[in-house]
């Protein structure tokens, strides 16, 4: 099965995450930057700026916060839970 280029990138985002839960950092990095080539979806900056944070990087983490920070502005439920993730991560 060949999937669009829009479904390569779900699969990808869904990976994305996965590897990010299971502090898996760099490898998140590398498939969610490989899902946004593929189509730009916010939900990829969410999870590249709380991999960031994870390895200390704090420049490209606050880069993407302010991507996530941005795109989400209208969207207090999304950032509620941005909040709380960063806080974990940032700890």
């Amino acid at each position: 099965i060949i999937l669009s280029p829009y479904w390569q990138e779900c699969v990808l985002r869904g990976k994305g995450r996965s590897q990010y839960y299971a502090k898996e950092y760099q490898d998140s990095i590398d498939t969610l930057n490989l899902a946004l080539s593929l189509h730009d979806d916010p939900t990829c900056y969410i999870f590249l700026s709380l991999d960031y944070y994870a390895l200390g990087n704090l420049q490209s983490g606050a880069a993407w916060e302010g991507k996530v920070r941005a795109v989400f502005a209208n969207n207090e439920r999304v950032l509620w839970q941005f909040e709380e993730l960063l806080e974990e991560v940032k700890e």
